[in-house]
């Protein structure tokens, strides 16, 4: 998971950071080099170069902190990563402690000053099938998801086999959501090394260390998707996790060849989708189009509440108290606003077909 934090950086701290940043660059010319810097007792390791919207970047084996220059708005961004969400049971101590390292040196702007800004949920799955099938190009032919979602593949040529396998197949795109499948022990040998996952998937193979033929199916949610559902804590991720996670697996899904269709919107779901959606829970899956369905009545129930609380934040905003006569008169102003919008016969046509699956209470 990754937060983003609306903080101010002190000039001790941007001093701080800048000697350590040049000491690692002096460390290795090339770009790799890193420095130790300790914050309130908590050691990190300051890298040479930073990232893309990031000018210094922090790590320990805990966090990854990547924090931009002074002055932009929410500098701070803290990646928790995965052996200690699993060590910990989630990321409240972790964000706890990080802050408190940061404790004098990156200041909180007020009082709600934390955003959800990415979290992977993901599924392993033991299985040398899936290796056998898995060739580069097959997977990437069998995506079905919107037209407008990018699609890659990647794979090495294998000499044993005569042909060339696949390693990663992932579709769509990481600022919204993005579903990917790997060989997720071929990249714990080559890559990250993160050998506790062998503990991890030992119980449900009998004690067998697993060190080839586990398939990784990862979903990767970015802000846009946090923003379009109103969901700003991890807490309120965890809430309709299953609903996400599912409503993401269906909309990029891997299917199964039919023989004599053509339409692969109609090939069932790969097993292994299908088998992490059934662990999802598939009574929690979400609407997926536009339509709305479901009693009018609960529906125009919902919509006065949200339009309520949305009145009463506006005139907190406005006039920050609430008046009956100020809120009338923002209402008239507002569907004067409505009234006078050029598409606004556009927007009523799209909204009766929105909800003309809605039935009238029996």
């Amino acid at each position: 998971m990754q937060e983003a934090f609306n903080v101010a950086l002190t000039p001790a701290f941007v001093t701080m950071l800048e000697d350590a940043q040049m000491e690692a660059r002096r460390a290795d010319p090339r770009g790799g080099g890193l420095a130790e810097i300790v914050l309130n007792d908590v050691a990190y390791r300051m890298r040479a170069k930073g990232t893309r919207g990031s000018r210094w970047v922090l790590e320990n084996g805990d966090v990854l902190l990547m924090i931009a220059a002074p002055g932009t708005n929410w500098p701070l961004s803290v990646r928790y990563l995965s052996g200690a969400i699993w060590r910990d049971g989630g990321v409240e101590k972790m964000r706890i402690a990080t802050m408190q390292s940061l404790d004098r040196y990156a200041m909180p702007a007020d009082a709600d000053f934390v955003r959800l800004t990415r979290a992977d949920y993901c599924f392993d799955f033991y299985s040398p099938e899936f290796t056998e099938e898995h060739q580069l190009g097959v997977l990437s032919s069998r995506w079905v998801c919107h037209s407008s979602c990018k699609k890659s593949s990647r794979g090495v040529v294998a000499e044993d086999i005569g042909r060339t396998r696949g390693e990663t197949s992932t579709a769509g795109s990481k600022s919204n959501v993005q579903v990917q499948i790997y060989d997720k022990s071929l990249e714990i040998t080559e890559a990250s090394g993160k050998e506790w996952l062998y503990r991890l998937w030992a119980p449900n193979a009998d004690g067998e260390v697993l060190k080839a033929d586990v398939w990784r199916l990862e979903v990767r949610f970015g802000s846009e998707f946090f923003k379009a559902r109103n969901i700003k804590r991890p807490h309120e991720l965890a809430a309709m996790k299953r609903q996400v996670v599912v409503e993401a697996l269906f909309a990029l899904r891997q299917v199964v060849p039919v023989g004599g269709d053509s339409n692969k919107r109609r090939w069932p779901v790969h097993p292994l989708w299908s088998e992490a959606i059934r662990r999802c829970g598939t009574l929690d899956m979400v609407p997926i189009d536009r339509k709305v369905t479901g009693r009018r009545d609960a529906l125009i129930k919902q919509s006065c509440a949200s339009i309520a609380g949305s009145l009463r934040s506006h005139c907190m905003l406005k006039f920050q108290r609430y008046t009956r006569d100020e809120v009338i008169a923002e209402l008239n102003e507002i569907i004067g606003i409505l009234e006078d919008d050029p598409k606004h016969p556009l927007k009523l046509e799209q909204a009766e077909l929105r909800y003309s699956d809605v039935e009238d209470p029996k």
